[in-house]
């Protein structure tokens, strides 16, 4: 299987390709490609080429909308570009609180209950991308209900936390302590802590509404 990923960033897009990755070779699935799209992330150093952001997500799910979507996900005739068996949409659930288009009565369904933060992101990709209805089932949407990197500093920790970190609005810390933790610069301890995201999926997902829906929507698509 090709996989295509639009994410906010690379810690986005490792944790992904992880977690993906290892449900699908549970199931004997190979994945043949696993491309970043939106932000581009070199494939040698995990470094990310140009910027990202939910914004940024925004902006490519506006201009690869409807049909334009079919040019992704559909084989071309005579084209050279890469299209993908499953296109994967990752914005973190903090988009609820940072874009104006979420009211007040929305946010406040969202204080202590991922689920309605999840539910709530999807639909909004789901909106601004309007998806043909035959590409419905190629399109995987990654939704945390804070940051991905709370997904990573669970899975690093030594003890299991006292903090509900899925709510923990704890980027910039994260990133800190991922740093130290593996005493690596922030992509190469992002890359250990990914892997241990995929190799501590069961446990992780009893304590992370986000993570348990995600990773049942990636055993479905991938059969």
């Amino acid at each position: 299987m090709k996989f295509g990923v639009v994410c906010e960033g690379s810690n986005d897009f490792l944790a992904l390709q992880e977690i993906i990755g290892k449900i699908a070779a549970g199931r004997g699935i190979e994945i043949t490609a696993f491309d970043a799209i939106q932000p581009q992330v070199d494939a040698t150093s995990a470094k990310q080429i140009g910027g990202g952001g939910w914004h940024r997500v925004k902006v490519w799910l506006e201009d690869n909308s409807s049909a334009e979507l079919k040019k992704v996900l559909t084989p071309q005739l005579f084209s050279r570009s890469q299209t993908y068996d499953v296109l994967v949409i990752h914005l973190d659930g903090d988009v609820v609180w940072l874009s104006d288009a979420f009211n007040t009565q929305e946010r406040a369904a969202c204080f202590q209950r991922p689920d309605n933060v999840v539910a709530l992101v999807e639909k909004f990709i789901e909106n601004t991308l309007s998806p043909p209805d035959d590409l419905d089932d190629h399109i995987l949407y990654a939704v945390p209900v804070m940051h991905t990197e709370s997904w990573l500093v669970a899975a690093s920790l030594s003890k299991p936390s006292r903090r509900n970190l899925e709510h923990a609005k704890i980027k910039k810390t994260a990133q800190r302590y991922l740093s130290r933790k593996y005493g690596l610069p922030l992509r190469e301890a992002s890359l250990q802590a990914a892997s241990k995201v995929a190799e501590n999926l069961t446990t992780l997902k009893s304590s992370f509404h986000s993570l348990d829906h995600f990773a049942s929507k990636v055993s479905s698509i991938v059969g």
